[in-house]
C-alpha cells in the first residue's frame, strides 16, 4: 500500500488526524522504524485524544443542553413526587404557549433527572421492583426488558441502557397510537408510525397522550427544539463516558410515570405489524458454530484496537456489543452496534468530502 502522506495536506485537523492514523496503522503492520516517530506526531495524537473529532456533527448547543456540570436540585423546579413525575407540577412550570417553552422544559427535565439519579443509583434491583413494580408496563416483554436494563444500568452501561430503553419507549408510543386508532375506527396513513416525530405531531397525539405528556415527550426524546435524546444516542453522536447517567435514571422514571397509558393497551390490540419484533428478541441462538465463538474474544479485541474505523474511546462499546452477542442478546447487541457503525461511516464521509466542520 502506498504511503498516505500526500493526503495530509488538508487544513482540517480532523482530516489530518484521520490520515495520520491510517498511516500509523500501515507502518505498525510493516514494522517500519518510522512508526515511533509518527506516533509522536501532534496531529496523530490529536486524532486519538481530541473528543471533537468524533463529536464533529453535534452542535455546541446540544452539548450545552446535555451538560449537567454545576447543576443542583432546585426544589422550586421539581416535578418529582414519590419517585414519579407529578404532571400537575409539570403543567404549572412549563408553558408551551410561550416562546421559551422548550427552554424551560429542558431545565425542568434536567432538574428531575438529577433528583431521580440521586436515589436510583443507590437502589438495588429488588428495591426497584418493590417501588416501581406496579408502575411498569404489564406486557411481559416490556416489563422483563426494563428489569434486564436495570442490571445494565447498574453495571455502568449508561449509553446502551438508554439506547435500548428509548427504542422501547418509542415502541410503546406506537402501540398507544395504534390502539387509539383501532378503538375509534380511524383509518389514517400508517407511514406516520415510521418516525417518532411524525407520531408525536400527528393529529391525534394530544387526544391520545394529553397536552402535558405530549409536550414532555417532545421535550425529552422528540425534535431538535428539545433535548433530542433519542436521535443523539441512536445516531452515534456520544460515547458511553459522555452520556449523562442522569438521563438513564430518568428514563426509568418516565416509563413508570406513563403507566396509566401503557397498561391501558389490551394485549389483544397490540399492533400485529410490529409484534414480530418479539420473535427477533427471543431467538434461541441454536446455531451450528464451528467451535466455541467465545474463544475469538481476544482476537476481536485486537481488531478493535488496531482498526482506525473504530472511533477513539468507543472500543469498550464495541466489546460490550460483542459480549451481548455471545450471551444471545442479539437485540441489545445490534442496538449498540448500529449507532457505532453509523458514526464511523459518518467520520469517513467527513474525511472523504474534506468537510471543514
Amino acid at each position: 500500500m502506498e504511503p498516505l502522506s500526500q493526503t495530509i495536506e488538508s487544513e482540517s485537523v480532523f482530516i489530518q488526524g484521520f490520515w495520520q492514523g491510517k498511516r500509523a496503522q500501515q507502518l505498525a503492520r510493516s514494522h517500519d522504524s518510522e512508526e515511533s516517530t509518527l506516533r509522536c506526531d501532534t496531529n496523530w495524537l490529536e486524532a486519538c485524544n481530541n473528543t471533537h473529532l468524533f463529536e464533529c456533527s453535534i452542535s455546541q448547543t446540544v452539548k450545552e443542553r446535555l451538560n449537567f456540570e454545576g447543576l443542583f436540585i432546585n426544589e422550586s423546579m421539581s416535578i418529582i413526587e414519590e419517585g414519579l413525575i407529578n404532571w400537575q407540577r409539570w403543567s404549572a412550570l412549563v408553558d408551551f404557549e410561550q416562546d421559551e417553552g422548550y427552554i424551560t422544559a429542558i431545565s425542568v427535565i434536567k432538574q428531575a433527572a438529577i433528583e431521580c439519579d440521586q436515589y436510583l443509583q443507590v437502589m438495588t434491583k429488588q428495591q426497584f421492583i418493590e417501588i416501581y413494580g406496579n408502575h411498569l408496563p404489564k406486557l411481559p416483554t416490556s416489563r422483563n426488558l426494563l428489569l434486564d436494563l436495570f442490571d445494565q444500568y447498574k453495571s455502568g452501561q449508561y449509553l446502551s441502557t438508554f439506547q435500548i430503553a428509548v427504542t422501547w419507549l418509542e415502541r410503546l408510543i406506537r402501540e398507544e397510537i395504534c390502539c387509539y386508532w383501532k378503538k375509534n375506527g380511524i383509518e389514517t396513513d400508517k407511514a406516520i408510525l415510521k418516525k417518532l416525530n411524525d407520531m408525536l405531531s400527528c393529529n391525534d397525539a394530544i387526544s391520545i397522550f394529553g397536552r402535558d405528556k405530549l409536550h414532555f415527550l417532545l421535550s425529552f426524546i422528540g425534535p431538535l427544539n428539545g433535548l433530542n435524546c433519542r436521535n443523539v444516542t441512536l445516531h452515534g453522536f456520544v460515547t458511553n463516558d459522555e452520556w449523562p447517567k442522569q438521563f438513564v435514571s430518568f428514563i426509568f422514571v418516565t416509563f413508570a410515570s406513563f403507566n396509566d397509558l401503557w397498561n391501558a393497551i389490551p394485549s389483544d390490540m397490540v399492533n400485529n405489524d410490529i409484534s414480530h419484533v418479539e420473535k427477533l428478541i427471543q431467538f434461541s441462538g441454536n446455531y451450528n458454530y464451528e467451535g466455541d465463538i467465545s474463544k475469538i474474544r481476544p482476537e476481536f479485541t485486537r481488531y478493535i484496537e488496531e482498526s482506525y474505523f473504530i472511533l477513539p474511546h468507543t472500543e469498550h462499546s464495541w466489546e460490550h456489543a460483542f459480549d451481548m452477542f455471545l450471551k444471545g442478546d442479539y437485540y441489545s447487541s445490534l442496538m449498540i452496534l448500529f449507532p457505532l457503525l453509523e458514526h464511523s461511516i459518518r467520520r469517513i464521509y467527513v474525511c472523504v468530502n474534506d468537510c471543514p466542520e
